[in-house]
């Protein structure tokens, strides 16, 4: 019984992350990736957590959708082996945010660009 349910819990939260949010619909997106995470007290792991790269933000789609505007991220830092830790001052978001990209070294050029570190 368990089992089915943690099934089904698994099944919604791929379908959420596969559907387009309305940036992409509207071709507003520069890079978009499947990866893992660590957003507040949530480890998810790959492909359950959606990163989408705009012009002016950053859309980490997970449990919830957060949104991280490049100019609240105040610096990025090597995590294990193949993470980045986002340190940002906006309130509003849980403060730890790590994300496992299955590309981190062209997550970190993109990233590096926006917020001019």
């Amino acid at each position: 019984m368990y089992l089915v349910i943690i099934l089904i819990l698994f099944f919604f939260l791929f379908l959420r992350i596969t559907i387009p949010i309305k940036e992409e619909k509207l071709n507003k997106v520069e890079y978009v990736e499947l990866a893992g995470g660590w957003i507040g007290f949530w480890c998810l792991s790959i492909p359950l957590v959606k990163l989408v790269f705009l012009e002016d933000r950053l859309v980490i789609i997970a449990i919830k959708k957060y949104v991280l505007d490049y100019k609240e991220i105040d610096t990025l830092k090597d995590f294990m082996f193949k993470g980045i830790k986002i340190k940002h001052h906006n309130n509003n978001l849980p403060s730890r945010i790590i994300i496992w990209p299955n590309e981190k070294e062209k997550i970190y050029k993109i990233l590096k660009t926006k917020i001019n570190v």
